[in-house]
């Protein structure tokens, strides 16, 4: 009896709370005052039966049901939460599932929880995508041309060097296997046998990855994230392009390299937020038009640029008509 009664109270209580459809739509112009506006009118939801977590909650998903002409981050929403309800300093208050690198470290020393916090947005929202293939059409070919550094005939190790600098430890190998090298090494021995790297450096040599073992590239064995990459399958390569100059323009970042994988998709390699919770919200609005949940892990692998496509057992992929290449047909360099 008691249960029952227990979840009586919890529906009773969810009852009072809005939905998003209670929240009025973003304007074209002034986003952020229309965030206070937001802020504002939740406070005051039948006697204060919603809390600031779920204010902040309640308006991003809000923010992310339109396209807007600017992102907005989820420290915005906050600050504008926080001084409508009245809280001066955020104190420990978290939105829900708000990222935390402090909680179940993968190792002492880790940068990582064995647990990330789940995205926002798991799926894909088809009526987004196709409206940015209507209203934003861009080509593989518009990549190339916008390209403001021309990567035909650049080596694999030339192409990193414009994106590491040359002591960052990077893993790289295949499916079968992985290395990890300072850059400085790799562009000695070279990546002729990898088709497959990190984005993000690695802090040591060697990790403990899930089953206890030591292993080069796991979750223990990954630095902080540098790099959000957006890899599309199921959409034409035209469209794919579509998709990755849109989020590019609304996202806030910088776009640093394209990498036709030789099949199906297209790898763009995006810098990555200082803030691990604005990365997750930039990786769930990914996810949201296309993007592969798997490259959350900040130990997940991306397709090297200007090496030969391998497939498991390490071997080189071929067509009729020769080795297939995964080629790198945007890079804007950062160093």
């Amino acid at each position: 009896m008691k249960g029952y009664l227990d979840r009586n109270r919890s529906r009773r209580y969810r009852k009072k709370l809005p939905t998003i459809n209670k929240l009025e739509d973003f304007p074209e112009f002034g986003i952020h005052r229309h965030i206070h506006r937001l802020a504002v009118f939740l406070k005051h939801w039948k006697q204060g039966s919603v809390t600031k977590e779920v204010a902040v909650d309640l308006i991003y998903k809000k923010s992310q049901q339109q396209l807007l002409r600017r992102p907005v981050l989820i420290k915005e929403i906050e600050d504008s939460v926080f001084k409508a309800f009245g809280t001066t300093t955020r104190g420990k208050v978290q939105s829900p599932n708000q990222f935390s690198s402090i909680r179940n470290l993968t190792s002492k020393g880790s940068f990582w929880s064995c647990h990330l916090p789940r995205l926002r947005s798991e799926f894909q929202d088809q009526a987004k995508i196709n409206r940015v293939v209507e209203e934003f059409p861009y080509s593989v070919a518009d990549l190339w041309e916008c390209s403001p550094l021309r990567p035909e005939g650049m080596s694999c190790e030339h192409i990193l060097s414009c994106l590491f600098e040359p002591d960052e430890l990077i893993a790289a190998g295949n499916l079968a296997k992985s290395e990890v090298m300072s850059l400085k090494k790799w562009m000695h021995v070279g990546f002729d046998h990898c088709d497959l790297f990190c984005p993000n450096p690695m802090r040591g040599y060697s990790g403990i990855n899930f089953n206890k073992k030591p292993s080069v590239r796991c979750r223990d064995n990954t630095g902080r994230r540098k790099y959000v990459v957006l890899e599309i399958d199921g959409l034409r390569l035209d469209n794919q392009a579509s998709v990755i100059d849109f989020l590019t323009r609304v996202e806030g970042t910088t776009l640093r390299m394209v990498v036709y994988s030789g099949r199906k998709s297209l790898h763009a390699t995006f810098d990555a937020f200082p803030n691990e919770e604005d990365n997750r919200r930039f990786i769930s609005n990914l996810v949201t038009y296309g993007g592969d949940s798997r490259m959350y892990f900040p130990e997940q692998q991306s397709r090297l640029p200007a090496v030969a496509r391998r497939n498991i057992r390490g071997q080189v992929e071929r067509t009729s008509s020769g080795d297939i290449c995964q080629r790198c047909i945007f890079l804007n360099p950062k160093y």
